[in-house]
């Protein structure tokens, strides 16, 4: 949504000006969240860089192919030590969340709508948008499944038969990990019960024989919904 201007109606529906209401808030939470991507950045950069075998190791497994020669150049490395980095960042956060995790799956266990809605919640509040499917399996799915059904109550097992049709173990674990990603900013957010969330589900993306997550879902019917311009 774009920004409203200080003489503008607030967009929480109180009839007041924007600077008389929310103004003082948004700006506390954008400064929260800009002091907490500094924090990140930060202790990304104190986890130094992989061994030079490690990035080869690295890059074989996200592209399926090996580096020729003795020396990798400088812009492939960049990108492998960010991603070998954020790799770190979400194995500790996964680390932090564990002393939450058996409280957590008890609570949610005795109420599993709690979870549900709050996946959904999630999944509209992520930029879910770079793994939307590519027109080729949209094809694919319009003609196996036929159009998106008008009934949301209908729409999770069309969701769920779409991405059993067309994700392939590599597409599930780039899933997978872009999920993850989101993971480090909840947990410095003390947003555990999202975190959680977040985290069950990524894992869940793993197993071709579970029911597709809402995050799932929500890529499946954006997919089909929104106007596309171009492949992805």
């Amino acid at each position: 949504m774009a920004q409203p201007g200080r003489n503008d109606p607030c967009p929480c529906g109180s009839g007041k000006k924007y600077k008389q209401c929310h103004l003082a808030d948004d700006r506390g939470q954008s400064t929260e969240r800009a002091d907490r991507a500094r924090d990140q950045l930060a202790r990304l950069e104190a986890m130094g860089r992989p061994e030079m075998d490690e990035m080869r190791q690295l890059y074989k497994e996200l592209t399926g192919r090996n580096l020729s020669g003795d020396v990798i150049p400088e812009k492939i490395q960049g990108s492998l030590v960010d991603a070998w980095r954020q790799r770190q960042l979400v194995a500790q956060t996964r680390s932090a969340l564990e002393g939450h995790a058996a409280t957590l799956d008890e609570r949610f266990q005795g109420d599993p709508a709690a979870f549900d809605d709050l996946s959904r919640s999630l999944a509209a509040e992520l930029d879910l948008s770079h793994y939307e499917l590519t027109n080729v399996n949209r094809r694919k799915v319009l003609l196996a499944l036929g159009p998106l059904p008008e009934d949301p109550a209908l729409r999770h097992a069309y969701a769920d038969a779409a991405c059993r049709l067309v994700l392939d173990e590599d597409d599930r674990k780039v899933f997978n990990e872009g999920l993850l990603q989101n993971l480090p900013e909840l947990v410095d957010a003390e947003r555990w019960p999202e975190a959680f969330v977040l985290e069950r589900c990524a894992e869940r993306v793993m197993d071709p024989t579970a029911e597709a997550s809402v995050f799932l879902e929500d890529v499946v019917v954006r997919s089909l919904t929104q106007r596309r311009r171009g492949d992805r």
